[in-house]
C-alpha cells in the first residue's frame, strides 16, 4: 500500500512543439489533484515546482530544438526523483512535455530500483532527429529511452 507520495512538479514545455504544456502542474493542482490523493488515504509531500520553462523556437537546432533546456530539465528532474526515493517516498512527477519522463526514469537508476511509469500521450514518442524535421524532443523521449535505434 502506498503511504507517502512525493509530488514533483516540472512545468516545462522546452521539448514541445509549442508553449502551453508548462502549465500542467499548476492546472492539476488547481483542479484538486493533491486533495484527491489525500482523500484516498495517501499522504502527499508536495515538493513544489522546478523552474518554469516555456518553449521557444530554436532555429539554430531545428532537429533537436531547445536541447540545452531539455537536458537541464531532465537532469534536475532526475535529482529530485532520486531525493524523493531516498527519503522513502513514491515520486509522482507531473510535468509538461514528455521529456520529463526521461528525468523521472533516470532518477531511479542510481538506486537500482524498479520503475513503474504511467505515460499518457497521443502517440508513442518514437521519433528521432533523423526521422522527423520537426525538432520537438518530446516526440522522441521513448525512442531515446530505448536506445534510439528505431531507424537504423
Amino acid at each position: 500500500m502506498i503511504k507517502r507520495i512525493a509530488l514533483i512538479g516540472v512545468p516545462s514545455s522546452a521539448g514541445a512543439f509549442a508553449p502551453g504544456q508548462e502549465k500542467t502542474p499548476t492546472v492539476l493542482r488547481e483542479v484538486g489533484l493533491v486533495e484527491a490523493i489525500e482523500q484516498a488515504g495517501i499522504t502527499v509531500s508536495d515538493h513544489g515546482d522546478s523552474e518554469r520553462i516555456r518553449w521557444r523556437p530554436d532555429p539554430q537546432n531545428r532537429r533537436s530544438q531547445n536541447s540545452d533546456l531539455v537536458v537541464k530539465t531532465v537532469e534536475e528532474t532526475a535529482a529530485r526523483v532520486e531525493t524523493a526515493l531516498s527519503a522513502g517516498e513514491i515520486p509522482l512527477v507531473i510535468g509538461g512535455d514528455c521529456t520529463v519522463g526521461l528525468g523521472t526514469v533516470a532518477g531511479t537508476i542510481p538506486l537500482g530500483g524498479r520503475v513503474g511509469l504511467l505515460y499518457f500521450d497521443l502517440h508513442p514518442d518514437l521519433n528521432t532527429p533523423q526521422s522527423t524535421d520537426a525538432g520537438a524532443l518530446d516526440w522522441m523521449g521513448v525512442a531515446h529511452a530505448i536506445g534510439g535505434r528505431l531507424n537504423g
